[in-house]
């Protein structure tokens, strides 16, 4: 799972550019914060299956 949201939010984060040179800043912006939440829960996710 931690995985699959790590790979979501990679592409989030590449194709966030395509939205600020279109000149849609605000869907930019919301698809690198989505992104980078999504960051955050993939590596929280990923350190708590090394531990079991």
């Amino acid at each position: 799972m931690a995985l699959l949201l790590g790979g979501v939010a990679a592409v989030l984060l590449l194709s966030s550019p395509t939205w600020f040179a279109a000149g849609s800043v605000v869907v930019g912006l919301l698809q690198v914060l989505l992104g980078a939440v999504l960051v955050g829960v993939a590596l929280f996710l990923h350190r708590r299956a090394g531990r079991r």
